[in-house]
């Protein structure tokens, strides 16, 4: 009779479950990371292509906050047309600097709760004031100067099919007009920096620089008030002193500030000097 033979144990399949066994939490990790990344790629395909991240710093938590916003509003609201803008910022300012000075003129930020302009477009459009303001500045120039530029929709194409300047090329013309009307700016020399600013020729900080050099040397800086330093000086010797006397120590300084106040008062005209000092006294 042939002897039994000895059971073993199957090396494979104990290797196996002992590798599934200590793998499992790694598995379970690696599904929900490919769950976690397929529900990115589903959300990014359904959101528009224009709603991607404002350039203003370039913050998807600022992208985040005007959604949240747009997701309690009707799209036809005005306030939600305008954040949509804002969304569409980096693809084209002159919808948003179109929404913007609409906002501006009407005051409809203050029926939507903001006490200023600048709030509004610092809390609601992540946009800081100064690049609004820069924004309704340069639409303004562009519905001015070159209306044909701003975009619109006729026989479903959207025209024009040139592509306009970036808003900061845009907000040089506009100062560059105030130049002009101020008359510190020839005529010739600001139409040389429309056609260039138009064209593309030069970028926002060249165009700065001739803006600049197109103003004679004269004009570019008022004419220095032989006082003014003084004046300055007076003032706040005067408030130096006001400390001064509201100071528990030693009267040894506040004797030495009214000398300085009244030395310098002393080469003043007597106009101005007075006044301050009576004020001090």
């Amino acid at each position: 009779m042939a002897p039994k033979k000895k059971k073993t144990k199957a090396k494979g399949k104990t290797s196996a479950r002992s590798v599934s066994s200590s793998s499992g939490p790694k598995k379970a990790r690696a599904s929900k990371k490919k769950s976690a990344q397929k529900a990115v790629t589903t959300v990014t395909k359904r959101a528009p292509a224009r709603r991607r991240p404002m350039s203003t710093n370039g913050l998807t938590r600022a992208e985040a906050a005007i959604m949240e916003r747009m997701a309690a509003l009707s799209p036809d609201d005005p306030r939600y047309q305008v954040l949509e803008a804002a969304l569409a910022f980096k693809a084209s300012w002159v919808i948003l600097g179109e929404h913007l000075t609409e906002v501006y003129g009407q005051r409809a930020f203050k029926d939507w709760g903001f006490s200023t302009f600048a709030k509004y477009c610092t809390d609601e459009l992540q946009v800081t004031s100064g690049t609004a303001r820069k924004l309704v500045r340069s639409y303004q120039w562009l519905g001015e100067e070159a209306p044909n530029l701003i975009p619109r929709i006729e026989g479903g194409r959207v025209l024009p099919e040139r592509p306009v300047p970036d808003y900061g090329t845009i907000a040089v013309m506009a100062d560059a007009k105030k130049e002009l009307q101020a008359e510190r700016v020839p005529e010739d020399a600001y139409l040389m920096l429309k056609q260039a600013a138009l064209e593309g020729d030069l970028t926002a900080s060249q165009l700065r620089k001739e803006l600049k050099e197109a103003i004679p040397e004269e004009l570019r800086t008022p004419p220095r008030d032989p006082v003014r330093d003084l004046r300055k000086a007076l003032s706040y010797s005067v408030k130096t002193i006001d400390a001064l006397r509201d100071w528990d120590g030693n009267d040894e300084l506040l004797l030495q500030a009214e000398a300085l106040r009244d030395a310098i008062a002393h080469h003043m005209p007597r106009s101005e000097a007075a006044p301050m000092e009576e004020a001090a006294a």
